[in-house]
């Protein structure tokens, strides 16, 4: 994910995969003014860049997270991603559990080896879902959709302006992914009090 700011439209323009998203200040919690315009805006490593940081010239800072951004847009290719993702996670765990060599996964598809790690993979979404659907019906597994009206996102602040998406974000990871999570927010936190003393 790559974002910039644009000052004229005001709003951040978002690039993830190769497509490019408008998120307008105006979504914000804490937003920008011409008296503290935005100052720095960088990719949070820390989750996975799946979310973005801005800091204002007052000090103040907010950060966003990557489903806001899609939600807002409306982006059919995140619906896709997340039954994608969902399929593959079922795929790997009946494979486990199946019993079946690769190489006679590979025979039953009628596939390479390549190709089953790229079905297999929970990080590549180059892959159809068609391919996984044909992997759990070697599996014998029977897949059901369930198609129903999308709920509304719910506030991301709590009534005293807490940003609860990223609590249940930090709540989704391991221990250890939190740990190194919160070390890299004081080390960004260290360094801009650093450039800050150095002025």
């Amino acid at each position: 994910m790559k974002n910039v700011t644009n000052n004229h439209r005001k709003a951040f323009e978002v690039s993830s995969g190769s497509c490019t998203y408008h998120y307008p200040y105006s979504r914000l919690r804490i937003q920008p003014s011409r008296e503290s315009v935005i100052k720095e805006v960088h990719v949070d490593p820390g989750s996975g860049k799946q979310s973005f940081t801005y800091v204002l010239q007052s000090g103040d800072e907010g950060t966003v997270h990557i489903d806001h951004v899609l939600d807002y847009n409306h982006n059919p290719v995140h619906l896709r991603a997340r039954v994608l993702d969902k399929l593959t996670s079922e795929a790997r765990q009946r494979v486990e559990r199946s019993g079946l060599s690769k190489r006679e996964l590979i025979r039953r598809l009628g596939t390479s080896a390549s190709q089953l790690y790229r079905i297999l993979n929970p990080d590549g979404h180059r892959k159809s879902v068609g391919r996984v659907l044909d992997l759990l019906e070697v599996l014998e597994c029977d897949v059901d959709l369930t198609v129903k009206e999308r709920e509304p996102l719910p506030s991301r602040f709590s009534s005293d302006g807490v940003d609860v998406s990223l609590i249940h974000w930090m709540l989704s990871l391991t221990p250890a992914e939190r740990l190194r999570t919160l070390q890299q927010h004081v080390n960004s936190v260290l360094r801009l009090r650093d450039e800050q003393t150095r002025r």
